[in-house]
């Protein structure tokens, strides 16, 4: 879970405390809990914001072609093989007798 959706819970369980406090109704604990509330929403809505900026950031210099580097010769044949494991000299028995 995100920090944005971990803030989301109290909020929104403070929702009618939250609603209290707006209309002006609210007294001793419940104004507490709705000003708490209303930072936890506010701490949503600024993290979500933050959030989208940062991806539309990195989607940007994603679809640059500068981001991603050249491509070079797609060729396989000039690509270096892997050595294998062993040298090569592997079987499928694994170094057990066959019987």
């Amino acid at each position: 879970m995100t920090t944005a959706g971990l803030l989301l819970l109290p909020s929104a369980l403070l929702g009618y405390d939250i609603w209290l406090l707006v209309t002006g109704q609210a007294a001793g604990m419940t104004l507490l809990a709705g000003a708490a509330g209303i930072v936890c929403a506010l701490g949503v809505v600024s993290l979500g914001a933050a959030s989208l900026l940062v991806r539309r950031r990195r989607l940007a210099a994603a679809e640059t072609r500068e981001s991603r580097g050249d491509y070079g010769d797609l060729d396989p044949d000039s690509h270096p093989e892997p050595p294998l494991l062993g040298g090569g000299q592997g079987n499928d028995t694994f170094g057990w007798p066959r019987i």
